[in-house]
C-alpha cells in the first residue's frame, strides 16, 4: 500500500443502505486503488453491508451518531498514519473510473505546495489561478467556504487541526473556513475532475439524476429509508443556493453568528 495516503471514510448506522451503494460502486471503479481504507461509524452492521472491503473499521460509539458528527471524524483521524488522506462520505458515489496516476500526481503537488487541501473538484466556483501549468487553483483567504467536505485530499496534521475546533461537517465549512486564513497552508482544486463522484443525497433524500445513474449499475436503492427530492425539495434547496450566491462572504458570517447554516 502507498504510506503517503489514508482514505477515511465517515459514515453512520442511519445511512448504512448508502454506505453499501457506496462501496459496491466504488469497488467497481477504483478497484486498483492503493491506499489503506479506513471507516469510521458509530456502529457497524455486518447483517446490512457483509463482509468490509475496508482495511479498518472504527466504531465510534453511541455519541458519535448522526451525518458529519465532528466527534467520528476526529476519532477517525487520530488513526491515521500517514501525512496525508483523503476524506470522503457515504453519498460520494462514483460514477466513473478513478485515474490513479491522477491522484498520485496530486499527492506529489500537495505535497511540493506545502497544502493543507486539493479539492477533486472545483466545488464552490473558484477563478483564482494557482498554478495554469499545473491545472491548480485556490481558494483565496476570507472565501466563504475556502474548507469544504467535498472530496479531496488532505495534509492530516492540518485538517485535526482544523475539524477538532468544530461539532460537525457544517460548522467545519462555515466557521472553519474564516479560521483557517490563521494559517499558511494554502487551499488548493484541481481545476477538472479528479474524482468523478455525484453527491447523490441532500436533506436526507435521494436526487433523482442520481437514482438513475445508481440503478443503471444494477443497484438498487432502498426508498424506504431515503426517498426521493420532491419537485418541492429541489425547488427550495436551488433558492438557497441562489440567495447565497448573491454575496457568499456575508451570508455566511451572519449563519455563524445566528449558529445556522447548510446541514448535512
Amino acid at each position: 500500500m502507498d504510506e503517503n495516503v489514508t482514505i477515511l471514510m465517515t459514515s453512520c448506522q442511519a445511512y448504512s443502505d448508502i454506505l453499501y451503494i457506496h462501496d459496491q460502486l466504488f469497488q467497481k471503479y477504483w478497484h486498483d486503488c492503493p491506499f489503506k481504507k479506513i471507516l469510521v461509524v458509530d456502529k457497524y452492521d455486518q447483517k446490512v453491508l457483509g463482509e468490509s472491503f475496508y482495511d479498518e473499521v472504527i466504531e465510534a460509539g453511541d455519541d458519535a451518531e448522526g451525518d458529519c458528527n465532528g466527534v467520528r471524524i476526529v476519532q477517525g483521524l487520530r488513526h491515521i498514519k500517514t501525512p496525508y488522506l483523503i476524506l470522503l462520505q457515504e453519498d460520494f458515489l462514483l460514477y466513473d473510473h478513478v485515474d490513479t496516476a491522477l491522484i498520485l500526481n496530486l499527492v506529489k503537488l500537495a505535497k511540493k505546495y506545502h497544502a493543507g487541501n486539493i479539492r477533486f473538484t472545483v466545488d464552490p466556483i473558484t477563478e483564482d489561478q494557482f498554478s495554469v501549468k499545473e491545472n491548480l487553483l485556490e481558494y483565496k483567504r476570507g472565501m466563504a467556504y475556502r474548507l469544504s467536505m467535498q472530496a479531496g485530499l488532505w495534509k492530516t496534521k492540518y485538517l485535526y487541526k482544523m475539524f477538532s475546533k468544530c461539532k460537525n461537517g457544517s460548522e467545519f465549512e462555515r466557521k472553519g473556513s474564516f479560521e483557517s486564513v490563521k494559517y499558511e497552508e494554502p487551499i488548493l482544486a484541481w481545476g477538472g475532475v479528479a474524482y468523478p463522484y455525484m453527491n447523490a443525497i441532500q436533506k436526507g433524500k435521494w436526487l433523482p439524476h442520481c437514482v438513475n445513474i445508481v440503478q443503471w449499475n444494477k443497484l438498487a436503492p432502498d426508498f424506504r429509508r431515503h426517498s426521493v427530492m420532491t419537485n418541492k425539495d429541489r425547488f427550495l434547496n436551488e433558492l438557497k443556493g441562489y440567495i447565497l450566491s448573491i454575496n457568499p462572504q456575508a451570508v455566511v458570517k451572519i449563519q455563524n453568528l445566528l449558529n445556522f447554516g447548510k446541514k448535512y
